[in-house]
């Protein structure tokens, strides 16, 4: 896990996110257990602080857009307007 250790003594690790919605069970599994093992670990106190930033997802979308109007399964059309609205 990368770190970064301020003159304070104060560490601030970074912390890889995933969307576990998007990954099979096992790989899913594997990302909670391994973070489990880090809470487990560490015995200072932690706080987790939680960074956004803008993406432009303008491709990704555009490409959902193409694959909509290729298919005319409803079912996979659906799935694609959920994708789109995230």
């Amino acid at each position: 896990m990368k770190y970064l250790k301020l003159k304070m003594g104060i560490y601030i690790f970074k912390i890889g996110t995933k969307d576990l919605n998007f990954l099979n069970n096992d790989d899913a599994y594997k990302h909670i257990m391994d973070f489990s093992k880090f809470l487990r670990n560490y015995i200072d106190d932690i706080k987790i602080i939680s960074m956004t930033f803008p993406v432009n997802t303008q491709v990704q979308q555009e490409d959902i857009l193409k694959k909509m109007e290729m298919t005319y399964n409803k079912i996979y059309i659906n799935f694609l307007n959920k994708r789109l609205e995230q």
